[in-house]
């Protein structure tokens, strides 16, 4: 990791995070497995790169119940590739696409292969802009000077989105292996994403976008489960009190999935009021 990086002590915040400076940016890092004592398949990164960049990503990987352990074994393979390939390739795109090559299999049914969703930004260490590459559901949010905006394109088609959430509804309680077989029958076919997730299937279509004259970033697994107004009470206060309550349509017994998130706001070190 970069010498410019310099960890806050773990006294100052909770066991969730994290804080480190890269150049004009300040990160918070929050990393949760799905419940005490879980092995979380979400990740995340956060590196320089040549060029005078940040590099943070949030990666969530499918773990395979019908699969078996076989199927746990495919979340960590992707999401060590994902990551691996997001160190050492200069282009978001071009390290989602050689992920992607390295993960699929034609030889496989849709939906079993090795996958990850990732969401990941480069950031001008000096400057408050940057791009980002989207495959799958994880998010990114930016705030300016107009408030909270939502950058993240839905991962799922609006006709596809409808009928997943009509199941889950209808079967409550499943067991992890039913949903993951009732999630390929549904979802297994390309039409029904307009953002799959690296390896998902044989064509990877990342959504990709720029933003400037930004105050902060937020890149997140979708465990988290953002809004403008949750942003606008506070990122932390919204974690903290997400990971207590289970909504009424989530598909897990335990309040939120695995969290990955990182929060990073321009803060320059010759600004007077930092």
């Amino acid at each position: 990791m970069s010498e410019t990086f310099h960890m806050a002590s773990l006294a100052e915040w909770s066991p969730l995070r994290g804080r480190l400076r890269a150049g004009g940016w300040v990160v918070d890092i929050w990393h949760e497995p799905v419940h005490p004592g879980a092995v979380s398949f979400d990740d995340y990164l956060v590196t320089t790169l040549p060029g005078g960049r940040l590099r943070l990503a949030a990666i969530d990987a499918a773990v395979n119940e019908a699969a078996g352990l076989r199927g746990r074994l495919w979340g960590h393979q992707a999401t060590g590739e994902v990551r691996a390939q997001l160190r050492h390739v200069p282009t978001l795109t071009g390290a989602l696409a050689r992920a992607h090559h390295n993960l699929f299999d034609a030889s496989r049914p849709p939906m079993f292969n090795p996958m990850a969703a990732c969401m990941a930004v480069d950031l001008d260490l000096e400057q408050p802009s940057g791009d980002f590459a989207q495959a799958g559901d994880c998010e990114v949010w930016v705030r300016d000077a107009a408030g909270w905006h939502n950058r993240t394109t839905p991962a799922l088609a609006s006709e596809a989105s409808r009928a997943w959430r009509a199941w889950l509804a209808a079967n409550p309680g499943v067991s992890p292996a039913r949903r993951w077989r009732a999630q390929a029958h549904l979802l297994g076919d390309p039409a029904a994403w307009t953002c799959p997730a690296v390896g998902a299937f044989d064509q990877i279509t990342p959504q990709v976008g720029v933003f400037a004259d930004v105050e902060e970033v937020v890149v997140t697994s979708d465990g988290a489960r953002l809004t403008r107004r949750a942003l606008e009470r506070g990122l932390r206060p919204h974690l903290e009190d997400s990971l207590q309550r289970t909504p009424p349509d989530h598909p897990h017994p335990w309040p939120h999935g695995d969290l990955a998130v990182l929060h990073a706001r321009y803060q320059p070190q010759d600004d007077p009021q930092h």
